[in-house]
């Protein structure tokens, strides 16, 4: 998806370029964007310095922070990775991207990208759907149509999707002309081979010599913790049985 993303954002010219994406992901789009484009990449680091750059890569939790600051800057185009992260309407960070004071509604372009857009339920989608005008429904109307809806202690609560709706929620998906999908089976034959490389990973700052020590001092006592854990499991057997 980050390839895809990059050189379609480099095909149209787009200048100006929004990331937001779970912060794990933060340096996976600094090292792509380096290897797919001619962008210059910014990790947004902190809340206190802004950048004064074209293409910023920031988190869920700084889009949160910085929010004011992200739509004073006309962007060209912003991308939402892993956007089932904001599917939860009522979140902070749902409302600082997709919300009407957000930055999706001060680009003159909007993607979002997810390999797993639907992690629980149906409901999931409407956030994303509603922003992008794929529906009229309100909230709980789609939820009444492609939910299955419990009433627990006076609130309702989302337990899954209604199977008789999946054929529409797929059309809908497929046919909305805002969805680009692709299948494993039509992306496959275009990867490469598997490739086996070495990646270098930073240590955690607090992850000294001292806490070094600490750790391989209990190393010999391995084994011993290994059989304890083999005979706690064998009697939890037994007493299951």
């Amino acid at each position: 998806k980050t390839a895809q993303v990059l050189v379609a954002a480099d095909l149209l010219a787009c200048k100006r370029v929004l990331v937001i994406c779970p912060a794990l992901a933060r340096r996976n789009w600094e090292r792509e964007t380096k290897l797919w484009s001619a962008f210059i990449p910014h990790v947004l680091e902190n809340t206190k310095d802004y950048p004064v750059a074209d293409f910023v890569i920031c988190s869920y939790e700084y889009a949160r922070k910085c929010r004011e600051w992200l739509i004073e800057r006309p962007w060209d185009l912003v991308v939402i990775d892993e956007m089932h992260m904001a599917s939860n309407v009522g979140a902070s960070r749902t409302q600082a991207v997709l919300g009407v004071n957000g930055p999706c509604h001060r680009s003159e372009r909007v993607w979002v990208l997810s390999g797993t857009p639907l992690r629980n339920h149906a409901g999931e989608l409407w956030p994303v759907f509603a922003t992008f005008g794929v529906t009229d429904l309100s909230q709980e109307q789609w939820e009444d149509k492609y939910c299955r809806i419990e009433t627990y202690q006076g609130r309702r609560r989302i337990t899954g999707t209604k199977l008789a709706g999946l054929d529409e929620l797929r059309d809908l998906v497929e046919n909305s002309k805002v969805c680009l999908r692709r299948r494993k089976r039509e992306v496959l034959k275009d990867l490469p081979p598997v490739l086996d490389s070495q990646v270098t990973v930073e240590p955690p700052k607090r992850l000294d010599l001292m806490s070094f020590k600490s750790l391989t001092r209990h190393a010999d006592s391995l084994p011993a913790l290994k059989d304890m854990i083999a005979q706690g499991l064998n009697e939890l057997g037994r007493l299951l049985e």
